[in-house]
């Protein structure tokens, strides 16, 4: 669903520079050898959703704490499995539609920790969406949208 919504947009928009594929990210990547051939890729990570509780209120009666803790973990590594795609001096945006610190600064932290070659870099975005550590966050309560986080990863 979210491959057609990004073709129809970009389509809609005049974009033909973006090629968009789906794989299973848990695996090897197909088209990954030796080289990292990516300037940008992008991590929509699955993840528990507690940004969307407002339109998907039945998230809290199936979500649990060993929920998030097998979430983070999976993140984490495909996280590490994108970060293999990127070129030098190529960016990685991680992002997620949950609220929670186990999927977002904590999984990101842990991704910089054990990979020197790349650094957090300040997002392009509005001033009162950038949290203290640079990341983007939005509260569904404070900006009228749904819960998101971003990091944007850059390639030393």
């Amino acid at each position: 669903h979210r491959l057609r919504v990004l073709r129809s947009t970009c389509k809609r928009l005049g974009i033909t520079s973006i090629d968009s594929i789906a794989v299973d990210a848990t695996q090897p990547l197909p088209f990954i050898e030796s080289a990292r051939t990516f300037d940008r890729v992008l991590l929509d990570a699955p993840c528990s959703g507690t940004g969307t509780l407002r339109s998907n209120p039945e998230i809290k009666w199936r979500l649990s704490v060993e929920d998030l803790t097998r979430l983070a973990e999976l993140q984490l590594s495909l996280l590490a499995r994108a970060a293999a795609a990127v070129a030098q001096a190529g960016r990685l945006v991680y992002s997620t539609c949950s609220i929670e610190r186990e999927e977002n600064e904590d999984v990101v932290s842990r991704f910089l920790a054990g990979n020197a070659a790349f650094k957090a870099v300040r997002p392009n975005a509005r001033a009162d969406l950038i949290t203290t550590e640079g990341f983007v966050r939005t509260f569904p309560h404070r900006h009228g949208s749904d819960g998101f986080f971003v990091a944007v990863l850059e390639r030393m």
